[in-house]
Parts: structure tokens; sequence; C-alpha cells
């Protein structure tokens, strides 16, 4: 473990590009994973603010919007109808799109895994990319703004500035993701609860 943390600090320090990529993919693929690690370099002054804030935004609205296109091109076709199949409520996630698409598209954001079902129906049910784009750019900035002032308040009490990326930091990542996607599950269940009831959506 030590090896692989001083590894990947060196490649950090040799390859700034290396650590802006890390945060930008760990944002996509866990979204507090790379709010944590951009906090962290940003408290050892290996990040500016301006820079993480970037980066992760259009990682996020990027991964996003291929997810959108992937619904609208998969549209009306066997594969696509698969997809759309396996979504939990997809037909009231549809209705609340069309009824109220602006709110959800940015509560969403908060809410792990059915964020990513709102996203693709947005584009299976060809709501305008403008539209789109301008509420879920709205949620990804309230998302980092909330989680970025969150980790970077921990951070700060618990004094985690030179010593970013030291095995027992790394450690405390680990089980403050593990600890941020159970609440997650439960905060969006007790919402999607709230927004839908206990149907199934059929």
């Amino acid at each position: 473990m030590g090896n692989l943390v001083a590894m990947i600090t060196g490649w950090m320090t040799a390859y700034p590009a290396f650590k802006i990529g890390m945060v930008g993919i760990l944002t996509v693929i866990q979204g507090e994973s790379g709010v944590i690690l951009g906090t962290l370099l940003i408290r050892s002054e290996k990040l500016g603010w301006g820079t993480f804030f970037l980066v992760t935004g259009v990682a996020l609205l990027l991964y996003e919007s291929s997810v959108y296109g992937l619904g609208r091109l998969l549209r009306n076709i066997p594969l696509g109808q698969k997809i759309e199949k396996r979504i939990k409520r997809h037909k009231k996630i549809e209705k609340a799109l069309h009824e109220n698409s602006g709110r959800l598209l940015i509560v969403s954001r908060f809410i792990i895994y059915f964020g990513l079902a709102v996203v693709f129906l947005s584009g299976w049910t060809r709501m305008p990319y403008k539209q789109f784009i301008k509420m879920r750019a709205i949620g990804v900035a309230l998302w980092l703004i909330i989680w970025t002032f969150v980790f970077h308040s921990l951070a700060v009490a618990l004094g985690m500035d030179e010593k970013v990326l030291a095995e027992d930091i790394v450690i405390g990542i680990v089980i403050i993701i593990i600890m941020m996607v159970g609440m997650r599950k439960v905060v969006g269940k007790a919402v999607v609860k709230l927004l839908f009831g206990n149907g199934n959506g059929k």
C-alpha cells in the first residue's frame, strides 16, 4: 500500500496532467472520491480552486451529456427498450420529467443511481439538449459546492494538508467514500419514495 501511494504521489508531482486527470476520472466514476482527492490536493497547494471546479464540472457534464446522447440514440430500438425496462419507475420518472424537468434534473444529482436514470431518460424522452444541460449544470454546480464545502471543512478539522495522499489519509478517504455511498443510498431511497411512492413505476 505504501509503495503504491508513493508511486501515485510521485506521478502527481512529476506530471501535473496526471493529478488533473485523476480528479476528473474519479469524479466521474464515484463523485465524492474525486471531490475528496481534489480537496486534499488544494489543501496541499498542489491544485488551484479554479482548476478543480473546471475539471470536475466539465468531466461530469461531458459524461452525463454522453449518457443523455445514448438515451436519444437508443430510443425505439430493441437494446434501448431493454435498458428502459431495467430502470425502476421509468414511467413515473418520464412523467415527472415532462411535468417538472428542472427540479428533477437538479435534485437527482444528489441521489446515487437515480441521477443516471434521470439523465438517460432525459435523452430517451427527447428533452431539448439546451434545457437538459442548463438544469443539469445547475445541479452539478450545487453538488460540487456543497460537497467541496463539506470535505474541505472536514480536511481543515482533521489537519489534512502536507500529508496529502499519505497512507493513513488514503484509508480515511476510503472510509469516507463508503460512508457517503451508504448515506446517499439511504437518502436516495427516501427521496425516491417521497417523489414516487412505493409503486414499481410500471
